[in-house]
């Protein structure tokens, strides 16, 4: 079985939704890269938001995939943010000190209107 799967849908203002379920790690985290990689080939200026709820355990190697792409795509005119996460996943989040550079929310919707305020929608 895959330590990870992927799936995604378009919410109706053209944001990607992107929502892995399984362990994001060492051996999971390349598998997310790429599937970033493919939905950036057809649009540098795209808008995603990670939903985390199903995943049970995100690496430091994850972080870094999470916080690496939204870096590139800030470059390119797009965003990223990510919500969903678990106690434990928010617990490490809080103690990295990233809120600044990944914004979290507690669910997609609120994760879009992040990117909103931000006057990305």
């Amino acid at each position: 079985m895959a330590r990870i799967e992927i799936s995604s849908e378009v919410l109706a203002d053209g944001i990607h939704v992107v929502k892995p379920a399984g362990k994001l790690d060492v051996f999971s985290f390349g598998e997310l890269k790429q599937f970033f990689d493919t939905l950036s080939s057809a649009t540098k200026e795209i808008r995603i938001v990670v939903d985390l709820s199903a995943v049970e355990y995100v690496a430091s190697s994850g972080w870094s995939v999470l916080l690496s792409r939204r870096r590139i795509l800030k470059l390119s005119g797009g965003d990223l943010t990510i919500c969903g996460l678990s106690e434990e996943a928010k617990r490490v989040y809080d103690s990295m000190k990233i809120h600044t550079i990944l914004p979290v929310a507690n669910t997609p919707v609120e994760a879009a209107r992040l990117m909103v305020g931000q006057g990305l929608v």
